[in-house]
């Protein structure tokens, strides 16, 4: 299979899913990701100029999990399911930005 093969099929695997799945997704692939790009203390396999984009979108995915985490909490304590439906959103926009 080649790079472009998987990332269609990852693409289209992803589409299937529902939001909150996307999310668990994208988090589970951030976590595993940050000890390999910080491993040897080096972030010189990005080119300078993709390395601010790679590395804001990594960490941002690790934070928008804490956003989505405080508003699913604050959904089932109080069933304010818009707080979740919103982090949600943020969450889907940055990981398909």
């Amino acid at each position: 299979m080649t790079q472009e093969e998987f990332e269609q099929e990852l693409s289209t695997q992803v589409d299937k899913l529902e939001r909150w799945q996307v999310l668990a997704f994208a988090h589970s692939a951030a976590v595993l990701a940050v000890p390999l790009v910080f491993a040897d203390g080096r972030i010189d396999f990005w080119t300078e100029e993709q390395r601010p984009n790679f590395l804001y979108h990594l960490l941002s995915t690790l934070d928008y999990q804490i956003i989505f985490d405080a508003a699913l909490d604050a959904a089932r304590s109080d069933a304010r399911y818009a707080a979740l439906s919103a982090a949600l959103d943020a969450a889907r926009s940055a990981i398909r930005s």
